[in-house]
């Protein structure tokens, strides 16, 4: 990373209650119909993992009174997007280290194990993804390791820590969340689906989720990692 390159940064904040859980579905090929926009708003850019890519997350351990209910949220958040992967589009694995991983996931309350100084999460909500361009919008910035050194990190995903005791909630919220670190950049429209902009009612993307993300791992990219 180079020091004093111009940056545009984005963070997509959710807002949400709990509500009753929805009945979990059964993996289906996705339609590549009956999906929602996926492109970054602004510049409409377009950004997947590569074909068959791991994505992989490193799931801060700090607190450590709080490191077992996140990693199983997102335990639960990894087998749900499973099932919107038919043909072997992504998977997503547990990163052993920040310096191994591509997305980190971490309390908003930190302490994060990367630096954010140069992109640093901001908006409301109990979750948030936060990324950032280069000024040329045709790169990602990649988050530092805390203490020094360089890594892969381009997502920065962030949960509330007053809902750490609501394991239901958790659980729909980092599965939304790590819906963004896919490359699902905007929100649905209808409050049915995972990743609705408010109230999460689903455990598991709905068809319309599957459809969209079907729809945008079978798009040309403009971002790539």
């Amino acid at each position: 990373m180079k020091a004093g390159t111009a940056r545009r940064g984005l963070s997509l904040a959710l807002l949400v209650a709990v509500s009753a859980a929805g009945a979990c579905d059964s993996p289906t090929v996705p339609e590549r119909s009956g999906g929602y926009d996926f492109s970054l708003p602004g510049p409409d850019l377009v950004f997947h993992w590569g074909p068959g890519a791991q994505v992989r997350v490193f799931v801060s351990e700090e607190p450590a009174g709080r490191a077992a209910a996140l990693a199983d949220a997102f335990d639960a958040a990894t087998a749900a997007w499973a099932t919107a992967a038919p043909f072997g589009e992504f998977t997503i694995r547990r990163a052993t280290s920040v310096a191994a991983a591509d997305v980190v996931l971490a309390w908003a309350d930190g302490p994060f194990p990367v630096q954010t100084a140069e992109c640093l999460p901001s908006g409301g909500g109990l979750g948030l993804t936060t990324f950032c361009l280069t000024a040329d919008n045709e790169d990602f910035v990649r988050f530092p390791v805390s203490g020094g050194g360089q890594s892969d990190v381009f997502f920065l995903v962030t949960i509330s820590a007053s809902i750490v005791d609501d394991q239901t909630l958790l659980r729909r919220l980092v599965t939304h969340e790590l819906g963004h670190a896919l490359g699902l950049f905007r929100h649905s429209p209808n409050p049915g689906d995972l990743m609705f902009g408010g109230e999460l009612v689903p455990d598991l993307p709905t068809e319309a989720d599957r459809a969209t993300i079907f729809a945008l791992y079978h798009s040309p990219r403009d971002l790539r990692p």
